[in-house]
């Protein structure tokens, strides 16, 4: 974010820059075997392991996810669930409220 942002002071720009990150979410009882087959049929074994890390499976790393980008200067964050269970959407609900 700091790399972005000098980029932006050094074209002359006014005002800061809105960063956006994103993130996979899975969460529920079967969270990590879910996110595995979405990563790995997405990335292929290649890139399994880097994008896997960042994904999201449970609501204590999904709220340590938020306030550490937030703390960063991110500006948004976006989350992609890792099935189309709308179940997930009442899930990650829940976990944000809490």
């Amino acid at each position: 974010m700091a790399a972005v942002r000098r980029a932006w002071e050094d074209a002359g720009r006014e005002g800061r820059p809105r960063i956006v990150t994103d993130r996979y979410c899975s969460l529920g009882p079967d969270a990590e075997a879910t996110a595995d087959a979405y990563i790995r049929h997405y990335y292929g074994d290649e890139f399994f392991e880097a994008a896997r890390a960042d994904t999201l499976t449970d609501a204590k790393r999904l709220s340590r996810e938020l306030e550490r980008i937030g703390l960063a200067g991110c500006d948004d964050l976006l989350l992609f669930p890792c099935c189309g269970d709308l179940e997930q959407i009442a899930l990650l609900t829940e976990a944000l409220e809490s």
